[in-house]
């Protein structure tokens, strides 16, 4: 009897585990990639620190970068009205400048953000310019 507890626990716990691998992977597939250029890396490093949630995982973001760690406090009070961003697609990319058109998941307006990062690492942001932007037309 217990070895069959143990089995069927053992098998749901398996697909468990593939449906969570599976989700994942269709999560990462819909993600939009962020060129390998020093504007994409931070810039992508800064979204997935920013749509956490979490002040302290923003924190290590500024410090990991060179930027004021109390910038993280802004980044908070932003994801709590914005509810977090969804990112649609790069609009423009150069070695050092990006342009990324979001999405709020609050209330779903559309934004174009363009960033500026140091051409030296640790490749700090060096400006953000938000703007209201119409949706996609796709």
């Amino acid at each position: 009897m217990f070895r069959q507890l143990f089995s069927i626990s053992k098998t749901l716990l398996t697909v468990f585990a593939l449906t969570g691998l599976a989700t994942f992977a269709i999560a990462q597939s819909d993600a939009v990639k962020f060129p390998d250029t020093p504007a994409g890396k931070t810039v992508g490093e800064f979204f997935a620190a920013f749509n956490s949630g979490n002040v302290e995982t923003m924190k290590k973001f500024h410090q990991t970068h060179g930027g004021p760690e109390e910038n993280a406090e802004k980044d908070k009070e932003m994801f709590e009205r914005t509810g977090g961003l969804k990112v649609h697609s790069i609009k423009r990319s150069e070695k050092t400048e990006i342009e990324v058109l979001v999405q709020t998941k609050n209330d779903s307006r559309w934004l174009s953000f363009s960033f500026n990062v140091s051409g030296e690492s640790p490749f700090p942001i060096e400006g953000i310019r938000v703007q209201p932007t119409s949706a996609p037309s796709e």
